[in-house]
C-alpha cells in the first residue's frame, strides 16, 4: 500500500479535532477545494506518528467514530462544508480510500469505516427536499471510494452497505447508491438493481442510467 500523507499531530487528537480539521473550512460549494487543504504546512509523513502506533488504524479509527456520530456535525457546519470534506476524505488530499481498500490492514477497523459512512445518509441526506439544491458529496462518495479499484474482501459488505442506502425511501439516497453500485464489482450487483429498476419503473427516473448502472457503465 502506497505510504498516506497526513497531518501526524491530528493523528494524536480527539474525533472533535477532526471534524473540525475536515470540515470547519470556507466552502465553495463547487466540490473539493484543494487549495484549502494544500495550504497546510504540517503535512508530515504518516510514519512519523510516535509508540509504534499504526497511523492507518487510527485513521480508520477516528474516520468511523467520526461517520458514526454525523448528525453532531450537521447541527455545526453547513453542507458545503460537510460536502468538501468528505471530498478532503476520499480525494484530494487524504485518498483514504486506499486505507479503506487496503488488504494489508486488518478487515475489522476497515469494516466499521465502511458501515460507518451509511450513517450520514440516513440521519442527513434522507428527507433532503428534492427541489433544493444538494452539494455533490454524497452523489459522490462511493464513487470516490469505489471508482476503478476492487473492492476486495469488503465486496459484500459494500454491496449490503449501498443496499441498504438504496432501500431508504428518499431519491437523493437512492440516486447515490446507484451511482455506488455502478462502480462496485460484484457478481449480485446486476440482480440487486434489477429487483429495484422492477419496482420503480416509471417513477420518473431515467431507465437507459439505472440499466448502466445494473451494467456497470454509467459515466
Amino acid at each position: 500500500m502506497k505510504l498516506i500523507q497526513f497531518n501526524a499531530g491530528l493523528l494524536r487528537k480527539p474525533v472533535e479535532q477532526w471534524a473540525e480539521w475536515y470540515f470547519d473550512r470556507p466552502a465553495t460549494g463547487a466540490g473539493p477545494n484543494s487549495a484549502l487543504f494544500d495550504s497546510e504546512s504540517d503535512f508530515l509523513e504518516a510514519d512519523d506518528l510516535p509508540d509504534g502506533a499504526s497511523p492507518e488504524l487510527v485513521i480508520l479509527e477516528r474516520l468511523a467514530e467520526l461517520h458514526e456520530r454525523y448528525e453532531d456535525w450537521t447541527t455545526t457546519y453547513s453542507a458545503d462544508q460537510l460536502s468538501q470534506g468528505l471530498w478532503a476524505m476520499f480525494s484530494f488530499p487524504g485518498f483514504l480510500g486506499e486505507v479503506l481498500l487496503s488488504g494489508e490492514l486488518p478487515l475489522g477497523p476497515r469494516a466499521r469505516l465502511m458501515r460507518s459512512l451509511v450513517v450520514q445518509y440516513r440521519v442527513y441526506v434522507k428527507g433532503w427536499d428534492p427541489n433544493a439544491a444538494m452539494p455533490h458529496g454524497w452523489e459522490m462518495l462511493w464513487d470516490l471510494i469505489l471508482g476503478n479499484k476492487h473492492a476486495g474482501d469488503l465486496a459484500d459488505l459494500a454491496l449490503e452497505c449501498l443496499g441498504e442506502i438504496l432501500a431508504m425511501d428518499d431519491v437523493r439516497c437512492q440516486g447515490a447508491a446507484l451511482h455506488g453500485l455502478n462502480h462496485l464489482n460484484h457478481p449480485k450487483r446486476p440482480a440487486m438493481v434489477q429487483r429495484w429498476i422492477d419496482q420503480h419503473r416509471g417513477n420518473g427516473w431515467n431507465l437507459g442510467w439505472l440499466e448502466a448502472c445494473r451494467d456497470g457503465r454509467a459515466m
